[in-house]
């Protein structure tokens, strides 16, 4: 209190003075000068006790620092025999570690719908929750299963909600894969992309074998492992990827399991543009976007419009897309335009606009907005 009074600002005057001048500046010297004159009596007659303070702490200190260091490293009740986060009890394929997975992934789903509602709704979406995420465990084994059932036991599975990630890696190998690449990118992809976060499992099969990769069997229509090195079916919501070749192709195939969880009727262009372009692509400083970087496509395109046999954008959005005579060229020109909406800022809300009225036609529309 007192040095804030200290800081009273004093009006200048030009006129000199004196000690008897008759000048008080409206009390303003008086008042300092009792002021201070207070603070150093309040100072002098405590000082000695402070001492004395100083003292005391300076013997009882060490003993309580001490004391309470070694309370925080107690062990806490509630987490007393809990799996350490990387170590095999946590990353085993199927067990009940999934079930507090998916509730702590159903919590964060339902977590903006139970926010802002009263009490009672509130305490009723939290049941629905909880029944929800028992169901999604079930789903999850359900899918693991299916997995080892369709591409044969040697196949280790893991479970990290939404994902169920399987292929002739480690168990620690997946788990990697998983921590560096599959959640980085979900996360980023969600960021700037979906509002509706997968409400069914999705799998997920990779192989780092070339050779496993050209013997992998599925019983998805147009499938052509020798051709491709990525492919993601929607009946199934499941992706494959060749990971001998990189691993750009899984975050296409990503992006594709995430936009048809979130706009079912995302144009195809749109589609397969976004994918294209996260294939090839970095994270920025926070971890949120996935920026497009050139790659091989380009050429293509180039070619294209050499030839003058590119199309335009106007015929890229409403013809059937891939169904030319050079699809390659069509994915070329969907990625480059979709990396031009990103440089522009636009991208993101061009997505969320599109989405919004779920209608090709208003594509066009959209982008003279």
């Amino acid at each position: 209190m007192f040095r804030e009074s200290a800081s009273i600002s004093i009006p200048q005057c030009d006129p000199p003075f004196s000690e008897g001048s008759g000048y008080s500046f409206g009390g303003g010297v008086v008042l300092l000068d009792q002021l201070f004159r207070l603070e150093g009596f309040w100072t002098m007659a405590f000082a000695g006790e402070h001492r004395r303070t100083q003292q005391w702490v300076l013997v009882l200190g060490p003993f309580v620092i001490v004391g309470v260091c070694y309370l925080l490293t107690l062990p806490s009740r509630r987490d007393t025999g809990r799996p350490v986060p990387g170590s095999p009890a946590t990353i085993a394929a199927v067990t009940n570690h999934s079930a507090s997975v998916m509730e702590h992934w159903w919590r964060s789903v339902s977590q903006a719908a139970t926010g802002s509602r009263g009490d009672s709704q509130a305490s009723a979406t939290r049941i629905s929750t909880e029944e929800s995420a028992r169901g999604f465990t079930q789903q999850l084994r359900a899918s693991a299963t299916e997995i080892r059932e369709e591409y044969g036991m040697d196949f280790e599975v893991l479970i990290r909600a939404p994902f169920v990630i399987a292929g002739d890696d480690s168990v620690e190998g997946l788990q990697w894969l998983h921590e560096n690449v599959l959640q980085p990118s979900q996360h980023a992809l969600e960021v700037s992309y979906f509002d509706n976060p997968p409400t069914r499992p999705i799998k997920v099969i990779l192989l780092r074998s070339a050779e496993r990769w050209k013997q992998l069997r599925t019983r998805w229509t147009g499938f052509r492992p020798a051709e491709y090195a990525g492919f993601y079916s929607q009946e199934d919501r499941c992706l494959a990827v060749n990971l001998s070749t990189g691993v750009g192709s899984l975050a296409h195939e990503l992006t594709h399991a995430l936009i048809h969880g979130d706009f079912e009727n995302c144009p195809e262009w749109l589609d397969e543009g976004l994918a294209s372009l996260h294939e090839e692509s970095e994270f920025n400083e926070t971890g949120t976007i996935l920026k497009g970087l050139p790659n091989w496509r380009s050429l293509h395109w180039r070619e294209a419009a050499e030839r003058q046999t590119a199309p335009t954008l106007q015929q890229l959005m409403n013809q059937p897309f891939g169904q030319s005579q050079a699809p390659v060229v069509e994915y070329a020109q969907a990625r480059l335009f979709c990396i031009y909406l990103q440089q522009q800022g636009l991208l993101e809300s061009f997505y969320r606009k599109a989405r919004i009225a779920n209608n090709a036609a208003d594509n066009e529309a959209i982008l003279c907005q």
